[in-house]
C-alpha cells in the first residue's frame, strides 16, 4: 500500500486513494501511507461496505473538503500521538535472543490420544439446538448492530429475539 501511494504520487495522479482491509489500520494509514502520498488524500476506510458512503462524500462538491480537511487533522493527531510513545519493545540482538531460546525437549513426552480419529457425520440434526451455544456478536458487529448477544434484544431500539424456525439450516426466520 505505501508502494501504491507512491507511484501514485510519483506518476503525479490527483485522485483520492481508499485504504482498508484487515491488512491496515486507522494508525498505520495515518503514519505509513498517507506521509507518502501528497497530490490528494488517502483515506483509510475500515471495510468494503463503508466505500459507497465515503466515495459519494468524495465526488460530492460540498462533502470532500470536510472529509479531506477532518481526516489529515486526524492522521496529524495520530501521528503525533505515535511519535510521543516511544519504542514499545526493546530489541536485543540475534546473538543475546538465541542465549535466551527456552529449552524445550520432547524425548520424554508422549501426546495423548484422540477419542476419535477420522470423519464424523451428523445427518439430520437439528440446527436448533445449537442455537444456545452460537455466540451471535461477531454477525451483528458486521451488520454495525452494537451490542452483546444475548442481551441486544432487550435493547428498546433492537428488538426483540426473532422466532426460531423450524427448518434447518436457517435458525432464525423474520416475523
Amino acid at each position: 500500500m505505501v508502494h501504491v501511494a507512491r507511484e501514485m504520487q510519483r506518476l503525479d495522479f490527483n485522485i483520492p486513494l481508499m485504504i482498508g482491509g484487515a491488512t491496515t489500520s486507522k494508525a498505520h494509514t495515518a503514519v505509513k501511507i498517507e506521509p507518502q502520498y501528497k497530490n490528494d488524500i488517502a483515506l483509510y476506510v475500515s471495510d468494503a461496505s463503508r466505500c459507497v458512503n465515503v466515495a459519494s462524500q468524495l465526488l460530492s462538491k460540498t462533502g470532500k473538503e470536510g472529509l479531506v480537511e477532518a481526516a489529515r487533522v486526524e492522521y496529524d493527531e495520530i501521528r503525533e500521538r505515535r511519535k510521543n510513545r516511544g519504542d514499545r519493545t526493546k530489541l536485543v540482538s540475534l546473538k543475546e535472543a538465541r542465549n535466551r531460546a527456552p529449552e524445550i525437549s520432547f524425548d520424554d513426552y508422549t501426546p495423548p490420544k484422540p477419542a476419535f480419529t477420522g470423519i464424523k457425520v451428523f445427518e439430520d440434526y437439528d440446527l436448533n439446538e445449537l442455537v444456545d451455544y452460537i455466540d451471535w456478536t461477531p454477525f451483528f458487529i458486521s451488520w454495525d448492530i452494537a451490542g452483546k448477544y444475548p442481551g441486544i434484544f432487550d435493547d428498546p431500539k433492537r428488538g426483540e429475539q426473532p422466532e426460531p424456525c423450524s427448518m434447518t439450516p436457517r435458525i432464525f426466520c423474520a416475523r
